[in-house]
């Protein structure tokens, strides 16, 4: 494989998110014990709160680079993944319930609002959908997909709580995984070319600051 590295962040990056968004309304259901309406407007809620923090979080790349949001997002949940998990899995109140949720968007964004611009910067041009989709689409299949069987199993065998720190390991993985490739060149303006530092090398997307570039993928 000619980017081992670059496909490892990749699938760190995906493990992460979707781990995390897929089982969350089966949880708040389950776990927490809302009814169905309950958790459709705890989730709704959220959702919209997380949509706000993409365009914040996105100006915030714009200044600050993407590399701190990266490492942010990586240390943030690695710690407070469990605690926020433990504390929703015992709260029967819909609005501490949304609060945590909420609490956990807010590193949860640093990966979200930036993931595609990134992503798509790791692999040069001529194979940049290839070195995204197939990493991409295996991870989702694998951690997005089976998130809600693994959390079952652990469930069934009266350990719940085991998957929560899965999940924590899965984003400490992305942590670590994102550091060789996380270089200073993220944090500057794209240039259209190929940029080395180290032993690593992070594509440039063709122009634009991070707003241009995910208005126009949002648009398109």
């Amino acid at each position: 494989m000619k980017f081992p590295r670059e496909v490892a962040i990749v699938v760190g990056l995906t493990a992460a998110f979707y781990t995390f968004t897929t089982y969350m309304q089966a949880f708040v259901r389950q776990t927490s014990g809302f009814s169905d309406i309950t958790t459709t407007y705890i989730i709704a809620a959220s959702l919209i709160f997380a949509l706000i923090l993409q365009l914040l979080y996105g100006a915030l790349s714009d200044k600050a680079g993407r590399k701190p949001l990266l490492i942010f997002f990586g240390v943030a949940g690695a710690l407070l993944t469990v605690p926020i998990l433990m504390t929703l899995s015992h709260t029967r109140s819909p609005f501490i319930a949304f609060l945590l949720i909420c609490g956990a968007w807010v590193f949860t964004a640093g990966y979200t609002s930036i993931n595609a611009v990134v992503k798509a910067e790791l692999f040069p041009t001529n194979i940049r959908a290839t070195g995204v989709a197939v990493p991409y689409a295996v991870t989702v299949s694998i951690f997005g997909g089976t998130a809600p069987a693994i959390a079952l199993f652990f469930k069934q065998q009266g350990h719940e709580q085991w998957f929560y720190y899965y999940l924590a390991g899965v984003i400490f993985c992305l942590c670590w995984s994102t550091q060789p490739c996380a270089t200073p060149s993220i944090s500057r303006p794209c240039t259209g070319t190929t940029e080395s530092s180290g032993n690593s090398q992070c594509c440039r997307l063709d122009a634009g600051s991070f707003s241009d570039q995910y208005l126009t993928l949002w648009l398109t």
